[in-house]
């Protein structure tokens, strides 16, 4: 087959049909209806996301940079993807009861939603968790008297910055709390503690190697805002704080197996998740001596 028989294929899509009918139908200059093909097909492309593991949507919220009084139909909207389900959501409600499993949601969702750009409303909280537009108020007002930020549209821009509920978890760590007490105060499972606890040793790692926020952000996959209130943390930490020695130690620990496992030199390690961040960490590194 000749190549101008392949062109003629390829230019059978349903971006073409589209083209053709702005410009006959409607009347568009063809320039204006590249540019609105092109825009459609982005918006078909965020919102059929194929990558969605189970338990998230993908889910139109207003913009961060939206300013207040503007209606629905003036609003941009922008695509995020929230975690409706976890898997630690059954321990939460078993342990916690609805009201618990309540907090937990809406704190998850408002802070997924603000790491990709957009502020949720109580309404869309109300139905995102299927409770009423009350309910959502009461859980926000009760989650702000703990210092957790829960950063919806309606009081973004009256209240003070707070902290995450990640960040929260970590400080009490950090005070000496043990799992047992941080999960009774934060409803959140051992699974979700420990995790948040292996993100900061890992911020605080990449802090020790001198990386830069945009680095740290590349080879943690973590939010800048939650990063820097990671870094904010780290710096009000007493240095001899026995909790911030203790990772210094489990790092310590696994240079010391590696080197008796592999007999050469090896670095402080972090806990399980660190070796994308360690090597991430030495990519930046040699690519800023290159510059």
């Amino acid at each position: 087959m000749d190549a101008q028989a392949l062109e003629r294929l390829e230019a059978k899509t349903p971006q073409q049909r589209m083209y053709v009918e702005l410009v006959d139908e409607f009347g568009f200059p063809p320039v204006v209806s590249n540019a609105l093909v092109r825009r459609v097909d982005q918006y078909v492309h965020e919102l059929n996301t194929p990558l969605n593991p189970p338990g998230r949507v993908t889910y139109l919220a207003a913009g961060r940079n939206e300013p207040p009084g503007k209606t629905l139909q003036e609003m941009r909207l922008t695509p995020v993807q929230l975690t409706l389900h976890h898997p630690d959501d059954p321990q939460v409600l078993r342990e916690g009861g609805m009201d618990a499993l309540r907090d937990v949601k809406i704190q998850r969702l408002t802070e997924e939603a603000a790491d990709q750009g957009a502020w949720l409303t109580q309404e869309d909280l109300a139905l995102l968790v299927c409770t009423s537009i009350r309910s959502v108020r009461r859980a926000v007002a009760r989650l702000r008297k703990q210092g957790l930020e829960v950063p919806t549209r309606g009081q973004k821009m009256d209240i003070g910055k707070g902290v995450s509920h990640k960040t929260k978890i970590v400080d009490l760590w950090l005070r000496g709390h043990q799992y047992s007490e941080i999960q009774k105060r934060t409803h959140h499972s051992p699974g979700c503690i420990q995790t948040y606890l292996v993100d900061f040793s890992r911020v605080a790692f990449l802090q020790e190697q001198r990386l830069s926020l945009p680095d740290m952000r590349q080879a943690t996959g973590m939010s800048e805002r939650l990063i820097q209130e990671y870094l904010e943390l780290l710096t009000q930490c007493d240095p001899k704080n026995p909790r911030l020695a203790e990772i210094r130690q489990t790092r310590q620990g696994g240079a010391r197996r590696l080197q008796r496992k592999t007999g050469g030199e090896g670095a402080p390690t972090a806990p399980r998740r660190s070796t994308s961040t360690r090597s991430t960490a030495r990519s930046s590194r040699r690519a800023s001596a290159r510059s």
